[in-house]
């Protein structure tokens, strides 16, 4: 049984249980901002990516279950953005107030980013941009309430269509004149579009936001990184393809046509988990020279050394009381081996 903070509870404990809670460290299920975990060894090759000037655009997924860690994966590497010529814009398609309209919205976020970050006047692009969109969403408007309003649909359509595919109401061109927009902000080298929680959306709004990625924002100067499980967006794409035969078959290869570069967070093993609730119950006790003993695990890990909070630490501003150590760490601080 786990409490609120992701933190395990001794057997049969229930989660009314004072004593226990008021004994008991709780932590929030938010994402960290601190690499506790080693995940460096991601973040590293996905930044390296990124900066690769012969991957433009790219679209990299970072894969693990539920919990897993992928957001914390994105916020690392949204700290490590900090200070490269980039344009940084976090969505979360889960959070979407118009999930009828995932698409318009998601390409609504990254306009209004790509617009206040950068020192051109953009302004007349986006707007032609977002005329787009709207008329778009004036269609989306149309088919949902045709049934239920007073109106003539077919007098409203034909209103509201465009001329030509070409036309400034249509989405057909959008991906030109998005392209046109980026080239314009000359003083980015790249967008980078962190998409997070894609695994939590429905259906339609999973399959939504990977074809306006693939079809509407796929231009150079663009990359993308989608933290979610696989399987739970393959399962989505197939539900949205369920009346076909081919549908599981389908969201396979659908999946691997947009992602260039599939990354699988490595499974949290004993060792990990063990130094992991250290550094936790080490850092309720303040976070001045944390730092440093993240970096002795880090040390420790690369170097294949266990238990990650072992060795000498007599040097740390920050470090670990014995209580806060598993067994195999008090037995090896009381006995001195490392």
């Amino acid at each position: 049984m786990k409490s609120a903070g992701g933190m395990p509870m001794p057997d049969g404990a229930a989660a009314g249980d004072g004593c226990i809670l008021a004994s008991t460290p709780l932590w929030d299920d938010n994402p960290s901002l601190l690499d506790l975990l080693g995940f460096d060894t991601v973040v590293t090759p996905v930044m390296a990516a990124l900066q690769a000037d012969d991957l433009d655009p790219i679209t990299i997924s970072v894969q693990a279950p539920w919990g897993g860690g992928k957001s914390t994966v994105l916020n690392l590497i949204e700290a490590a953005s900090v200070g490269k010529p980039w344009i940084v814009v976090r969505v979360n398609p889960w959070e979407f107030d118009d999930q009828l309209d995932v698409k318009g919205t998601l390409i609504a976020q990254v306009l209004l980013k790509v617009k206040s970050s950068t020192k051109k006047d953009v302004t007349a692009r986006v707007s032609g941009l977002f005329a787009r969109i709207s008329w778009s969403r004036v269609g989306l408007a149309l088919a949902k309430g045709a049934l239920t309003m007073q109106w003539d649909p077919e007098a409203m359509l034909k209103a509201f269509s465009p001329d030509s595919p070409d036309g400034p109401q249509s989405l057909a061109q959008f991906k030109t004149e998005f392209s046109a927009l980026l080239t314009e902000v000359d003083d980015a080298q790249r967008v980078v579009v962190l998409v997070d929680d894609l695994d939590r959306c429905l259906p339609q709004a999973v399959l939504a936001t990977l074809e306006t990625i693939k079809l509407f924002l796929a231009v150079e100067k663009m990359a993308f990184v989608i933290a979610a499980d696989q399987d739970m967006v393959r399962d989505s794409i197939a539900a949205v393809l369920a009346e076909t035969k081919r549908s599981e078959a389908f969201a396979k290869y659908y999946l691997e046509k947009i992602v260039q570069l599939p990354v699988q967070l490595p499974k949290v093993s004993k060792q990990e988990s063990e130094a992991y609730v250290g550094l936790l119950l080490t850092a309720k006790r303040g976070l001045a020279g944390y730092e440093g003993l993240l970096k002795h695990c880090s040390d420790r890990r690369n170097k294949n050394m266990y238990p990650l909070l072992g060795g000498d630490m007599t040097a740390l501003v920050c470090k670990p009381a014995e209580a806060d150590l598993p067994p195999c760490c008090q037995h090896r601080q009381r006995t001195g081996l490392g």
